[in-house]
């Protein structure tokens, strides 16, 4: 039996449901993260944070690299 929903927290996956405005910021994407002003439901995740693995579906999660530069945007 297949399933119609994307997987979440898919960052390449456009199609997956916007819940948290990731479409809206992914301009921001190759950028660096003080570039934009993070809304109030935002979560930074830089490589080696620890992340809670809380699902919420309102929480914009902007990932960077290890330079800073954003590299996805998601909602989860």
């Amino acid at each position: 039996m297949s399933s119609d929903v994307p997987a979440a927290g898919a960052a390449d996956d456009f199609s997956a449901p916007d819940t948290c405005g990731a479409s809206a910021n992914r301009r921001f994407i190759g950028g660096d993260v003080s570039s934009m002003t993070q809304p109030a439901n935002a979560r930074v995740i830089r490589p080696g944070d620890p992340v809670a693995e809380d699902f919420r579906i309102d929480r914009l999660n902007i990932i960077l690299d290890a330079n800073g530069v954003i590299t996805a945007m998601e909602c989860h």
